[in-house]
């Protein structure tokens, strides 16, 4: 894996400033909530930025709310909390169906919706 620099930015305001910055000095960076799925890909060689951006020392980024007739979700709302948020379940529900089928080890949730009246695949 190639060295990194992984950087705990304390505000959006910093995170959006370091990537203008890395852009402008042409180093590649990746923003995170965390980091450890994209640390496997930089592990199999998929991904090699020089900086890690992790926005999760950043407080208050894990919110959803319904507003002016929409959503506003967080960049660290976990998946778990959008698929089960009742008022995305009840407007939403393929983002909330979605949800319960991204990320690592997902995709055993049983069909909503439509898709329920569909046959197993074999």
């Amino acid at each position: 894996m190639k060295s990194f620099e992984n950087i705990d930015v304390k505000s959006v305001k910093e995170a959006v400033g370091l990537l203008r910055k890395f852009q402008q000095q042409k180093k590649s960076a990746a923003v995170v909530g965390g980091g450890s799925e994209y640390l496997q890909l930089m592990k199999d060689h998929v991904a090699e930025p020089d900086y890690l951006v992790n926005l999760k020392s950043i407080p208050g980024l894990d919110y959803i709310k319904e507003e002016r007739g929409g959503f506003r979700i967080g960049a660290l709302a976990k998946l778990a909390e959008i698929e089960e948020h009742p008022a995305i379940k009840e407007k939403l529900l393929i983002l909330s169906d979605a949800a319960g089928e991204a990320g690592p080890g997902r995709g055993r949730r049983r069909p909503r919706g439509p898709a329920a009246r569909l046959p197993p695949r074999a």
